[in-house]
């Protein structure tokens, strides 16, 4: 089996909205599966609370509100920051404390479902919207920097959802291809939707990144 992701969020955000624009990157990534009988029980767990979708969202461009002339037309939302109804809005301080707030536990129960310990697992590698964020995470639930890593966004923006495939091809391409590690992922985001699971990664005979820059 073949899992393509893909995501274009430069394009979703306006370019004169500076709160949101310069974290935004574009990638893909193309992962192959395969069954492996002798391989480890892979743990997931999944939440979801569309209470509060407001905090990321597109409001335009759905059948609740189909994208028009009127729907792209940019509108002042502060600070000078111009934005459409057709563009990618964040609340960055509701993201920052549902992350903050929400993942923690959703980690610990997954753990605790495999009976696992935050010590026996190699490196927990999350979603990136920034560094600040993750390495917050990273001392709200006690875990070594080392271990989660932060530094996708630095180097090619928030990809949304492939920067968890990206994650892993920057920092652990050697290893997976020379041996195997116990890895805990973990994805937030629109929704708003939160996720984990814990996996034995490796044994890889591919696992490279191709950088590509427009123009």
């Amino acid at each position: 089996m073949v899992l393509i992701n893909g995501d274009v969020l430069s394009r979703k955000a306006s370019p004169k909205d500076r709160n949101i624009y310069p974290l935004m990157g574009d990638a893909a990534s193309i992962t192959v599966v395969e069954r492996d009988a002798d391989d480890s029980v892979i743990h997931a767990n999944l939440k979801m609370n569309g209470s509060q979708h407001e905090a990321l969202m597109i409001p335009a461009g759905g059948f609740r509100l189909p994208s028009s002339p009127e729907t792209a037309v940019l509108e002042d939302v502060g600070d000078n920051n111009l934005r459409a109804k057709d563009h990618l809005r964040m609340d960055g301080s509701a993201i920052f404390n549902f992350v903050q707030v929400e993942v923690p536990p959703l980690i610990e129960s997954l753990l605790a479902s495999a009976g696992a310990t935050k010590d026996s697992v190699d490196y927990f590698l999350c979603h990136q919207p920034n560094r600040f964020m993750l390495q917050k995470l990273a001392d709200k639930m006690k875990v070594p920097y080392a271990k989660m890593p932060s530094n996708v966004v630095e180097h090619f923006g928030n990809g949304g959802g492939a920067t968890l495939p990206l994650a892993i091809t920057f920092n652990l391409a050697s290893q997976l291809k020379n041996g195997h590690s116990r890895v805990c992922l973990a994805g937030f985001g629109g929704g708003l939707v939160w996720a984990s699971m814990l996996m034995r990664l490796g044994g890889l005979s591919f696992c490279e990144m191709i950088e590509f820059e427009e123009g």
